[in-house]
């Protein structure tokens, strides 16, 4: 079952009852209303039973921090209204394959539709980072049980579907959603369908941090440290830094990093004397220099404080469902087809 629109917001996505557990200060601005996809779009669909739901989301929601937009909202957004669908789809552990948003050049945040790489100039006058910040906040999701993270920011293309921002790599995005559906769905431990991803940052001496990752057994990495930015993409949008630290006096690109075993040194430059975050692929179009040798595909972008580690979700954690109680904005020509929808023996109140 496909239920999409393009170019829309979460909030229109999201129930009321979930865009409730993300207060904001001011009212939503954009096209559409807010839960009226859901209402229309998502809600008619709750009698059905699912084996997994696809998400991909999130062009429309990038931007700076701002009331409904932005990556700080999203982080609270995308949890909510996994949180919200799930008993009301009365499926307390219905798998979501959550997929990431893929390279492409972000001139105008949410509005950017059309991908500028390789113009002779850009619009921005300095690099901004709202693109690789919404990439961090889909994964916020994670810390949910059974939500599937699909890596796609190596899956850029230059000028896709007339210019759009939507990659025309398809058929490699296809593939790495059913591997995650074969890990979801069909509990098939044997498929690698997770990319490598950074667990815990330390500093080994003054000038040198040590970022380790967790791998499947026997899963091995592959760093390719003469990866660069494409030549016809500007700076702007590939900054060439694959490994960068923090401090005092901002982000620097690292000068060096080196594969031990399941860990990856990096080096700061000379002049750097405190460091205390690291991290990796931070760009509209990022450039992924380590990737797993089993399964190919590229760690995951991290941003982690020097000492501490990533909280790795308790597997096989199951959420309990119903009764609740859920409200639903509706236009009139839809009370009567929505109310068949409503199944009061199960704890559902309409």
């Amino acid at each position: 079952v496909r239920s999409s629109w393009g170019g829309t917001k979460i909030l229109r996505w999201s129930g009321p009852d979930a865009i409730a557990q993300c207060p904001q200060t001011s009212k939503p601005h954009g096209r559409g209303l807010p839960s009226d996809l859901f209402s229309n779009m998502i809600y008619p669909l709750m009698r059905l039973r699912f084996s997994a739901i696809v998400w991909m989301h999130g062009a429309s929601d990038t931007g700076k921090v701002d009331a409904y937009l932005g990556p700080n909202y999203y982080a609270c957004a995308l949890p909510a209204m996994i949180r919200d669908w799930r008993p009301k789809f009365a499926q307390g552990n219905l798998p979501f394959v959550v997929v990431e948003l893929p390279a492409y050049c972000n001139e105008r945040d949410w509005a950017t539709f059309h991908t500028f790489c390789d113009q002779p100039q850009s619009i921005l006058s300095d690099r901004e980072y709202h693109l690789p910040a919404m990439r961090m906040a889909q994964a916020a999701a994670e810390k949910l049980p059974e939500v599937y993270m699909v890596t796609t920011m190596d899956l850029g293309s230059m000028h896709p579907m007339g210019g759009s921002i939507h990659s025309d790599r398809k058929e490699e995005l296809g593939k790495r959603v059913a591997l995650a559906a074969q890990a979801a769905v069909y509990n098939d431990k044997s498929v690698i369908w997770e990319a490598p991803r950074a667990n815990r940052a330390s500093m080994e001496g003054a000038r040198h941090v040590r970022v380790e990752f967790v791998l499947r057994e026997g899963e091995r990495l592959v760093l390719n440290t003469s990866k660069k930015c494409p030549r016809e993409i500007l700076g702007i949008y590939c900054t060439g830094a694959g490994f960068e630290v923090r401090c005092p006096s901002g982000w620097v690109p690292a000068i060096s990093a080196a594969l031990v075993g399941t860990s990856v040194i990096i080096t700061a430059p000379t002049n750097v004397t405190t460091i205390d975050r690291v991290r990796y692929a931070y760009a509209d179009w990022p450039v992924c220099s380590l990737r797993s040798v089993e399964s190919g595909l590229p760690a995951r972008i991290f941003d982690l404080h020097i000492g501490d580690a990533v909280e790795r979700k308790p597997e096989g954690i199951r959420e309990q469902i119903g009764p609740y109680k859920f409200t639903i904005p509706v236009s009139e020509r839809n009370v009567e087809r929505l109310e068949d929808q409503v199944r009061d023996p199960d704890g559902f109140e309409g």
